[in-house]
């Protein structure tokens, strides 16, 4: 395992790096909005054709009305938008169009795919999904209703940056990362609030999440989601996060895997350092499905909202520098680990059956305040059939978010051989 201070050291060392300044193009396509306020996507598609090869793409200061889905591959490209994309709000539309991700029987709007590609809004360039209308309509389904689609998806992506963009009240998950590889992702902000008083803020809004990619660097996002700021999915290796702000999500998620019965995931190498988490139920937690296939699912047996059964394993984890403010929401404890997610325990011995191995995490130099009724500092519930092993907590100051006192309550665990840094004071809900 490495140390904390030599993997950190090696995220900052391998950030992918890109040119903003890239040279002056001669092939230059202004995406104009129809004036008539029918759908930009013709007009994107044109100018995608005859500059989507060592040219730059601008979306002038006006809003872009983005009726249909789009599939696009560049090479070699400046995309500057200084406006709006809004999607429509025909939710029957989007459910009868979206595009399969090839994950979960998850969707999306738009895969955006290419090489040497700098996507940029220099702070002001926004996409808004017009959530609101799913966001009432879904109301009703905490689970993924089917074909509900990601706002964008990077997919066969590389050796590109994303820089400057603002995200607003997209449909789902804001960003799915697929089959991609060597990118940086900075200054990025996130905003899926329901507008509604007192409704807060939406299930599965995820601000990112990565899938079969490698080498993904997230800097300086500010992510306000009702679930998880960033997750990191089946084969995802050699992820960065660094310098950024999550307001009421359900924190940095590793998981879910091991959802597909019989396939082999991993998450390795994941960085996370310099971290802000405001009213959100936990900080860093990881989650795999049990070695049993179950779960509740209204729409059958498949994935997203059922499934287990799958093989790999979680390595090498570092989760440092973390200021946390009202964290844990009643019930939470901020790190935790399940391997029996979404599993139906009525089964016998459900949450002891995963075979996904788990190993050297570690949760270090984290303080601020949490809001957790049981005042469990970790929650560490790992399989009997491979117990979690070099799991981590160090240099952790966390203190009631009422009466400032140090949180007391402890460490539940289940089958971790050989903590570190602190000792196992009773066991998880979950057996």
């Amino acid at each position: 395992m490495f140390s904390r201070t030599s993997t950190v050291a090696f995220a900052l060392a391998t950030l992918p790096s890109f040119t903003a300044a890239l040279p002056p193009r001669s092939n230059v396509c202004n995406v104009e909005q129809p004036t008539d306020g029918t759908d930009a996507v013709p007009n994107i598609l044109d100018a995608i054709d005859k500059c989507g090869t060592d040219g730059r793409i601008v979306f002038s200061e006006t809003t872009y009305n983005i009726s249909s889905v789009m599939n696009t591959y560049l090479t070699n490209v400046e995309v500057d938008v200084q406006g709006t994309l809004q999607w429509s709000t025909n939710i029957d539309h989007w459910l009868n169009t979206s595009l399969p991700v090839g994950y979960q029987n998850q969707s999306t709007v738009w895969i955006f795919g290419g090489d040497n590609v700098w996507l940029h809004g220099g702070g002001v360039g926004t996409f808004n999904g017009s959530g609101q209308v799913w966001y009432e309509s879904i109301i009703a389904f905490f689970d993924n209703y089917p074909r509900r689609p990601h706002q964008i998806t990077l997919g066969n992506l590389t050796n590109s940056a994303i820089t400057g963009l603002n995200f607003y009240q997209s449909q789902m998950w804001t960003m799915s990362i697929i089959n991609s590889s060597d990118l940086h992702l900075d200054s990025i902000t996130i905003n899926n609030s329901d507008a509604r008083p007192g409704h807060g803020y939406p299930q599965n809004t995820d601000g990112a999440d990565t899938l079969f990619s490698n080498n993904i660097t997230f800097t300086n996002w500010t992510v306000e989601s009702g679930d998880d700021a960033i997750s990191c999915k089946a084969n995802s290796t050699n992820i960065h996060i660094a310098n950024c702000t999550f307001h009421h999500t359900n924190g940095l998620a590793m998981g879910s895997i091991a959802q597909y019965n019989d396939n082999f995931e991993i998450i390795e190498n994941v960085t996370a350092t310099n971290i802000s988490f405001y009213d959100s139920t936990q900080a860093a937690y990881l989650k795999t499905w049990a070695g049993i296939p179950s779960g509740n699912n209204t729409y059958g047996p498949y994935p997203p909202n059922a499934g287990g059964g799958g093989r790999g394993y979680i390595k090498n984890l570092t989760f440092f520098d973390f200021t946390v403010s009202n964290i844990g929401q009643g019930k939470f404890a901020p790190f935790s680990i399940t391997q029996c997610y979404f599993a139906n325990e009525s089964i016998p011995n459900i949450c002891d059956s995963s075979t996904m191995q788990i190993s050297d995490v570690v949760w270090e130099d984290v303080r601020g305040t949490v809001n957790n009724s049981g005042g469990d500092v970790g929650s560490f519930q790992c399989s009997g059939r491979v117990p979690c092993t070099g799991i981590e907590v160090r240099d952790v100051d966390l203190r009631d978010v009422g009466d400032g006192s140090v949180l007391g309550g402890g460490y539940l665990c289940s089958n971790v051989s050989e903590p570190v840094g602190f000792e196992c004071t009773g066991v998880t809900g979950q057996t």
